[in-house]
């Protein structure tokens, strides 16, 4: 028989297991729905301007920068403006 300490240990193990694969999943979530937005950003965009024409565009709140990339080590990753907190903060709520 178990002890009622063990069973508590037990069962926050689980829970603890079920916040994590619930944090991978949506961080999976996020970085495909970024690479689709940002692989349609890249097919729709239009043909480059000289200077003289070019127009001064600002990355919208919550916007896609970019998409960093490291081989070796098989990562990347969808940059949106916001950064860190504000990813982590919306995942939160």
């Amino acid at each position: 028989m178990l002890s009622w300490l063990q069973r508590i240990l037990f069962v926050l193990g689980f829970v603890i297991l079920g916040y994590v694969g619930s944090a991978w999943y949506y961080a999976r979530v996020q970085q495909e729905k970024g690479n689709r937005e940002l692989d349609r950003m890249l097919l729709d965009r239009a043909p480059l301007r000289t200077p003289d024409t070019a127009v001064e565009k600002r990355i919208p709140e919550g916007g896609l920068v970019g998409k960093v990339e490291i081989p070796k080590l098989h990562l990347s990753a969808v940059v949106k403006r916001e950064g860190v907190e504000l990813a982590i903060q919306d995942y939160n709520m």
